[in-house]
């Protein structure tokens, strides 16, 4: 049967009013700064083929829900362990997600699963080894090590850089939690840290903690022990801040990418 033209003329505007509503609803749910954000990322942080002849980037899921991904080409590499947040069984931030946009970027990243406790006890532990382990890779260049991580994992990059400061040429801390007195205890020995420290932070991510006084207190202790530092206060997110950083989004990505870029990445 033959579609008239009338029928035809009010599929195509049914169809229009329903693109309309998505938008105006911002995808699932989300607010609309929020999913603007993730479109951002989404454009910015698509897969792109190597050099010709070139193996093309992989990801290998460890045992332990870990991953370690490998750029395309010949190495050696730059490379970041990824720390992420979160309490007990619950994982804040993007694991995978991290770990290939890293990779995708020229970067060898491992992203580290600790065990899923609420307290932190061992955890600084399990991210050295992690540490230690992505320095023995063989892609890696040792001399072009980061460390970046969210929440209790931007604390645990901020412990690294006072532990093993000779083993870290980068930090990225992404709102870092207290965890009681442990961001205040690391801070005392700021003197320590020899690698530039960037700090972020959304403006209102001050539900689960004042997270925008937490990271100016890194910031204040770094500058004081006359330290490469600085903090960058973002707009609002969503109704909580704080998950600005839960997965790869713009803007925050595209500036840790530079900080990366400008310190570790570049010969």
């Amino acid at each position: 049967m033959k579609t008239s033209h009338c029928t035809r003329h009010v599929s195509t505007w049914l169809c229009c009013l329903a693109a309309i509503a998505l938008v105006a609803c911002g995808g699932k749910g989300k607010d609309k700064g929020a999913a603007a954000d993730d479109a951002g990322a989404a454009a910015g942080t698509k897969d792109s083929s190597g050099p010709s002849g070139s193996t093309a980037a992989s990801t290998k899921n460890l045992s332990d829900g870990s991953y370690l991904c490998r750029p395309a080409g010949s190495g050696p590499f730059p490379a970041v362990l990824y720390n992420h947040g979160g309490k007990g069984d619950a994982v804040g931030g993007d694991l995978k997600g991290t770990c290939e946009a890293l990779a995708k970027a020229g970067y060898v990243a491992h992203s580290e699963k600790r065990p899923g406790t609420i307290h932190m006890n061992g955890h600084l532990d399990e991210v050295l080894a992690a540490l230690a382990s992505l320095r023995d890779n063989a892609d890696v260049d040792k001399s072009r090590v980061g460390v970046m991580g969210f929440s209790r994992g931007g604390l645990l990059s901020l412990q690294v850089a006072v532990t093993k400061p000779d083993d870290v040429k980068a930090v990225a801390s992404l709102a870092p939690a207290a965890a009681k007195t442990a961001l205040s205890d690391t801070l005392k020995d700021a003197d320590k840290v020899t690698a530039p420290v960037r700090v972020y932070v959304s403006e209102n991510d001050l539900y689960q903690d004042d997270h925008v006084q937490l990271a100016k207190d890194v910031e204040s202790a770094l500058k004081a022990a006359g330290k490469d530092v600085q903090l960058k206060i973002y707009p609002k997110y969503g109704s909580d801040g704080h998950y600005r950083f839960d997965s790869v989004r713009e803007p925050y990505w595209s500036d840790v990418m530079a900080f990366l870029d400008s310190t570790i990445g570049k010969k």
